[in-house]
């Protein structure tokens, strides 16, 4: 399976360590614009020229940081509005339903699987368009985080990935992605350990976790508990974070998931990254 964080890991030699490789390459992840924005952005760089070169596919680098940042900021101003809606005591069900959608999107982009992808944003966006206008034009603030940079370099996520699959004996797993931070990292880890494992039945979701949105626990409405607890059966739970600091945000995620979704549960808790700064951030 190609993925798209492999693709780019060796691209910057010149650098000694892998988190300087990968903040040099990303470069600023700060991002302010609407999803609108970020959908046609993301579409031109999907449909971008690439060229075969030693047998590789080359990317212009603009399109390559829109596939690489573009997917995690899409799902982020989903989960946003459809935690605002829950917030308001509105329905949540088609926002969760293009919630899935862009996480397939992004999972699919990842994996370098740029047609697929393509056409499920353009289906994705007609019906935003049609249903969800001022989603469409909402806009989604990203700030810049060192350590969320560094935590997306893939020598991190591949590590991450085989402690994983020892952790869960290669099974199948249900991966919970601590958002927003760890949205990124967390899609290119789950997607190699199905590479690593080859799972027949994983899934991967995300939950709003932040401390800039001062969440007091993980946001997941009624409908979202219920839709994890079916896909749960019969698998590993896996909590994860992109950045481990004082360990406090994997511990107290960990905790909730416990006692409200999965009671008496085994559930394990991964991250790629130990901060550089205790004090940092991220979503």
């Amino acid at each position: 399976m190609a993925q798209l964080f492999d693709y780019i890991v060796d691209s910057l030699e010149e650098y000694k360590y892998a988190d300087d490789r990968s903040v040099a390459l990303i470069g600023e992840i700060g991002y302010s614009g609407t999803l609108e924005n970020l959908v046609a952005e993301l579409d031109d760089g999907l449909n971008s020229r690439s060229i075969e070169f030693n047998g590789e596919t080359l990317f212009a680098e603009n399109a390559l940081k829109c596939m690489i940042l573009h997917p995690p900021r899409i799902i982020r101003s989903l989960v946003d509005y459809k935690t605002e809606l829950d917030d308001k005591g509105k329905e949540t069900t088609s926002a969760e339903e293009l919630l899935r959608i862009a996480i397939k999107i992004g999972l699919d982009i990842y994996s370098l699987e740029r047609f697929s992808a393509s056409m499920e944003l353009k289906a994705m966006a007609k019906e935003i368009t049609k249903e969800h206008k001022d989603l469409w034009i909402s806009r989604v603030h990203q700030s810049h985080e060192l350590d969320t940079c560094c935590a997306m370099h893939s020598s991190y996520t591949r590590k991450c990935a085989y402690k994983m699959a020892q952790q869960a004996n290669k099974g199948n797993i249900l991966f919970i992605s601590i958002g927003h931070g760890g949205t990124a990292s967390g899609m290119d880890t789950f997607l190699k350990y199905s590479e690593i494992c080859k799972p027949s039945d994983s899934h991967f979701y995300v939950a709003r976790y932040s401390k800039r949105h001062k969440d007091g626990q993980p946001r997941l409405s009624e409908t979202e508990r219920n839709f994890l607890r079916e896909k749960s059966s019969g698998k590993q739970i896996i909590i994860y974070d992109d950045v481990k600091s004082s360990g406090l945000t994997l511990e107290y995620a960990k905790k909730y998931f416990v006692e409200n979704i999965f009671p008496g549960a085994n559930i394990d808790t991964f991250y790629s990254y130990a901060a550089r700064d205790v004090l940092s951030t991220d979503g």
